[in-house]
């Protein structure tokens, strides 16, 4: 009864304004990310259908000119057209395979169904239900595409934009099924108790999702900003500040657990004479086709990562100094074993590897990269393509010749 008495001092012609005023001023946020994030698809689209959705509240402003009934039948259009902008644009965002043909036709048949029913049939009521529908259809869509978008980095804001549309959804089905068994006839700006409720649930969903899809903007942004950070962009391959972080980690596990791991740091043999031959972009695609095999070559839990110029790191947990010994001749043959062909050229490359074994006793980054850099000048000292492990170890050295 509160509830109902409060809404009584509510005015819905300022209601509708005030929703169209949102969505202009969210429109205008909306451009601005367009204009300088534009290389994501789907901005501008979600901007173009947040002002046509507005717009369709924004009709008020002809209440002079036109009749409710006219009002009602234009806002009501324009805001189908919105929401098929709407959905288009935020499964673009997503990268989700939008079905157009499908929602196009869908959105043009309840547009007009909703005309005709409102010039031909005279059925206000009839012509809000196919309005309810199409809407629901659409903006449930936007809300499913949403979920069920895998959005790395940016979920938490996909939550937050799909949750009101699809709440509002539900609420327009429950709206077209009130108006489809009502004996009453309804209109825009009927201040019925029920179409203010409609009007601020417009405003809060509204809000909500647009401020959700801002949300996703900045998250996903934040998440490529992070990930440009510690991948290097020619091999894909986490860079020398990611695996220098990974280093630290593993040094923490162990220090804890007592086990030891193993690291490599692997070398490009010769590798300016690559480029010196025959260019930066072959010597470029020698590199991705060298961190490609080396990735395919290891097992899932150990990781690969650019180090610097031509050279890779290695970290290997819970590995030994015999079982990374094995590992690393297994990466040498895979590098030396089929040349690297780039264009008509085959290039036979070799790559020169030290192995350092990290335990809990000596559990020291720059000591252990020293042991390998060490082990590493080693290997190369020793005519290359081989495998050199550190001294101070027992092991002895796997190397194999030119």
């Amino acid at each position: 009864m509160i509830l109902m008495k409060w809404i009584d001092y509510l005015d819905i012609q300022t209601l509708a304004l005030v929703v169209a005023l949102v969505f202009f001023l969210q429109t205008l946020i909306l451009v601005a990310f367009f204009l300088l994030v534009n290389e994501y698809d789907g901005i501008g689209l979600v901007s173009l259908g947040s002002t046509i959705y507005g717009s369709g509240f924004g009709v008020i402003i002809l209440r002079y000119t036109l009749s409710d009934y006219y009002l009602g039948l234009i806002g009501g259009i324009l805001s189908l057209i919105g929401a098929f902008f709407l959905l288009w644009g935020l499964t673009r965002f997503c990268g989700a395979k939008f079905n157009f043909p499908f929602f196009a036709v869908f959105t043009i048949l309840m547009w007009f169904s909703a005309l005709y029913c409102g010039l031909i049939l005279k059925d206000i009521n009839l012509r809000m239900v196919f309005v309810s529908l199409g809407l629901a259809v659409l903006l449930g869509s936007a809300a499913i595409y949403l979920f069920l978008s895998p959005a790395p980095g940016y979920k938490t804001a996909v939550i937050l934009t799909g949750l009101p549309l699809f709440l509002y959804a539900v609420f327009l089905l429950i709206r077209m099924t009130a108006v489809l068994f009502s004996t009453r006839e309804n209109s825009l700006l009927d201040e019925h108790w029920t179409q203010i409720l409609f009007f601020l649930l417009v405003f809060i969903f509204g809000s909500l999702w647009s401020s959700g899809f801002i949300l996703m903007i900045t998250q996903r942004l934040r998440y490529e900003l992070h990930q440009q950070a510690r991948f290097d962009i020619l091999t894909q391959r986490p860079n020398r500040l990611s695996m220098q972080e990974r280093l630290e980690v593993a040094i923490a596990q162990i220090r804890r657990s007592g086990q030891s791991f193993s690291i490599f740091v692997i070398d490009i043999d010769y590798f300016k004479q690559v480029n010196d031959m025959y260019g930066h972009e072959v010597g470029d695609f020698v590199l991705r086709e060298v961190a490609m095999r080396l990735w395919k070559t290891l097992r899932p839990q150990d990781s690969l990562g650019r180090w610097g110029g031509e050279e890779f790191l290695v970290i290997l947990p819970d590995t030994d100094a015999q079982t990374a010994l094995v590992i690393a001749e297994r990466l040498r043959v895979t590098c030396m074993s089929t040349p690297f062909l780039a264009g008509d050229a085959s290039i036979k490359v070799t790559i020169s590897t030290g192995v350092a074994v990290c335990s809990h006793q000596d559990a020291d980054l720059h000591l252990l990269l020293r042991t390998a850099d060490r082990a590493l000048y080693h290997a190369k000292n020793s005519g290359r393509n081989c495998v050199h492990l550190a001294e101070s170890t027992s092991v002895p050295v796997i190397s194999a010749p030119n």
